[in-house]
């Protein structure tokens, strides 16, 4: 009998202490072991952009969010979606994930 991998972990980040407050977004945590070295190599490798990084982290460590667009219409929590969302915000979400994936599970 193999060992059953336990479910990937995931969190919900929030940035109530600014302009963002009300704003939810949840993530992956346990990244797959691709997109870890992928975006090591991302450091070295002059051929990925940063538009190939947003569009992995997109498709294996964005699972939703509930934003939307000044006419109240959702934004898609994909690449195109991230496409549409003010750079400021995209630092803080990146910054909210990094403090929250480094943080040790109990």
């Amino acid at each position: 009998m193999g060992f059953t991998i336990p479910e990937r972990r995931s969190a919900k980040l929030t940035f109530e202490a600014t302009e963002w407050a009300g704003a939810e977004v949840r993530v992956l945590l346990d990244a797959p072991l691709s997109v870890v070295l992928f975006i090591e190599e991302s450091q070295t490798d002059d051929d990925i952009t940063s538009r190939d990084i947003f569009a992995i982290i997109a498709d294996e460590i964005l699972l939703s969010w509930n934003l939307e667009d000044a006419d109240g219409n959702p934004i898609p929590s994909n690449i195109m979606g991230m496409m549409k969302v003010p750079r400021g915000f995209m630092t803080l979400l990146m910054k909210a994930y990094y403090e929250e994936v480094s943080t040790v599970p109990a």
